[in-house]
């Protein structure tokens, strides 16, 4: 995409210009960051705290803007162009910064990523990343809370309409797909905008044992590409 960017109190140059380009992943470099500097100070502030739950909300904020954080980042250092992003990429940045938090709650289970690359606008891989975080967190949270032992999975896939299928997956405790009271928490309510801003659709589904939560949401489209495993 061509366009003009007013600078030097009217100057104008061509976005997609090498000035243009660089102006733009100087950005992003400094919106990550300063979003990854809320994050620490957030971060710093949760290990203050005595109360459980005050402080694990303290950390999902945190891990929230570090989603957002991942974004830019990735913009910052993509070859792809300013407007596009590998999503299998950008989600390994943000499982490596979700497994400190999650995996003592796996019971020396696993937080696991099978991928393909798949190129999406930056608004499209914050909201992906944003559900990804709430979900694999829920899942940490309440599908080992009985003491099993248990991996949590992430997949990225071509859904065979067009789009794009992100699906969260545990071999927990598991719960009912017409769950009323998990849709009324804050997490799900995320999940629901997060998916409405890019057009994509949840469901969960039982996966005998545990849960599966699916999103599918509208890709561009693009070449097949290998899978992708993230090493443990």
């Amino acid at each position: 995409m061509i366009g003009e960017a007013s600078i030097h109190g009217g100057t104008s140059v061509l976005i997609d210009s090498p000035i243009g380009l660089y102006m733009n992943a100087e950005c992003n470099h400094r919106i990550a960051n300063s979003l990854q500097m809320v994050a620490s100070l957030i971060s710093m502030e949760s290990l203050q705290l005595q109360d459980d739950q005050a402080r694990r909300s303290l950390e999902m904020a945190g891990l929230r803007i570090q989603a957002i954080a991942g974004v830019h980042r990735r913009l910052y250092s993509t070859s792809l162009g300013e407007d596009s992003l590998d999503l299998a990429d950008y989600l390994i940045s943000l499982i490596r910064e979700l497994r400190p938090l999650c995996l003592p709650s796996l019971n020396s289970g696993r937080l696991l990523a099978d991928l393909i690359p798949m190129t999406v606008p930056p608004e499209t891989a914050t909201s992906l990343g944003l559900i990804a975080a709430e979900a694999v967190v829920n899942a940490c949270k309440y599908a080992y809370s009985d003491g099993r032992c248990g991996d949590v999975i992430i997949q990225i896939r071509r859904n065979g309409l067009g789009g794009g299928a992100m699906s969260i997956a545990d071999t927990g405790c598991g719960r009912s797909v017409d769950d009323g009271a998990t849709k009324s928490g804050f997490g799900s309510r995320v999940i629901d905008l997060a998916a409405d801003r890019i057009g994509a659709t949840i469901r969960y589904e039982d996966n005998r044992p545990g849960t599966r939560l699916i999103v599918d949401f509208p890709v561009k489209p693009s070449m097949q590409c290998p899978i992708i495993s993230l090493p443990e």
